[in-house]
């Protein structure tokens, strides 16, 4: 195994790693923002239908209703800020580790295969991997799996490395804005 072979292997591996968490979070960001869109509508047509409550009530009163129209007002761009706040949370909360914590078993079971995927396949690769190694009487292909393997173990620790840290960024940007 040359050390021109080692390094292409460890750099061809951690630029799929990165390229890979990459994707995934992009993937999670659009996601979130659609969900924050729509968390947001929902919250303006609540908002909307509290502004018409506060016309209606505002009809009764001429003097009261200048002061309650003026309170609403502040008080839907309040509640509007406070609840696209709320709502981009809630989207980034779901998008996090925590999981399902409901009471469908169903549900249970799929968050927990989702959360032991990463390290059940890698567990399972290496196991494999190291099978086939001492197995293989063949130089050659001794060298084969040597290089895979080296491959293999960039792109796991780069792309578990840098998910977290831009999934860490990301959210410490979200939270600086």
């Amino acid at each position: 195994m040359s050390v021109t072979q080692t390094i292409t292997d460890l750099a061809s591996g951690g630029l799929l790693g990165v390229f890979g968490s990459l994707a995934s979070n992009v993937l999670g960001i659009f996601k979130a923002r659609e969900t924050h869109k729509q968390d947001l509508a929902m919250k303006r047509l609540d908002a909307t239908i509290d502004l018409r409550q506060g016309q209606q009530d505002m009809a009764l009163a001429r003097l009261e209703a200048d002061t309650r129209l003026n309170e609403l007002q502040v008080l839907k761009e309040t509640e509007e800020s406070r609840a696209e706040a709320q709502a981009y949370v809630a989207s980034l909360e779901n998008a996090s580790a925590t999981g399902y914590q409901g009471e469908s078993r169903l549900l249970r079971i799929a968050e927990f295969a989702r959360k032991i995927t990463r390290p059940a396949l890698t567990a399972i690769l290496v196991l494999f991997t190291m099978v086939a190694f001492f197995v293989t009487a063949d130089p050659v292909l001794k060298q084969t799996i040597l290089n895979m393997l080296v491959a293999a173990t960039a792109t796991v620790i780069a792309w578990w490395f840098s998910d977290r840290t831009l999934g860490h960024a990301v959210r410490e940007r979200l939270w600086q804005s």
